[in-house]
């Protein structure tokens, strides 16, 4: 039988059976699995499915765990937000 191929996040989860399949069998939640079809996998994904992709008979190429997208520098903290100024002198 030959395998299936996958190329996208979007496929391999399809491939094992879904977001909520996905997410139970790993533990994450639903809506983390979720943001997988758009983003792609993160690269720690990797150990986690690449077996159970292989399991299910689908060959991949490891680029398949690359395709996440990171933020090229972090963003700032939050500015302090000042503190108000009690009415009624203080009270």
């Amino acid at each position: 039988m030959p395998s299936r191929v996958v190329h996208t996040a979007a496929q391999a989860i399809d491939a094992l059976g879904g977001a909520n399949y996905v997410a139970a069998l790993l533990g994450f939640g639903p809506n983390a699995v979720r943001n997988w079809y758009r983003r792609g996998f993160p690269p720690e994904a990797y150990a986690l499915l690449a077996p159970r992709l292989r399991e299910a008979g689908c060959d991949f190429s490891p680029e398949l765990f690359r395709q996440y997208a990171v933020a090229s520098k972090p963003k700032p903290p939050p500015e302090p937000k000042s503190r108000r100024k009690r009415k009624n002198g203080g009270r």
